[in-house]
């Protein structure tokens, strides 16, 4: 998540609506004629555990969860 974020706050990005997802193996289409600015400002993790730093985060919006599945994957 920290990758895209930052790759969000330098470079434009095309709306799911204009540049669909289609679950297939293809080179990308992507057209900057329709590109938009996403305009993140900054961002930053939540310390583990933390709900009062969760609770913070969610105040701001939006926020993204990500799960180490290691314990539970197999």
């Amino acid at each position: 998540m920290t990758s895209a974020f930052g790759y969000y706050k330098t470079s434009q990005v095309e709306l799911e609506s204009i540049y669909p997802y289609k679950a297939v193996d293809q080179d990308c289409q992507y057209d900057k004629e329709t590109a938009i600015d996403v305009n993140v400002l900054g961002y930053y993790n939540v310390k583990q555990r933390s709900v009062k730093d969760l609770k913070s985060a969610v105040a701001k919006k939006p926020v993204s969860i990500g799960i180490d599945a290691d314990s539970f994957a197999f």
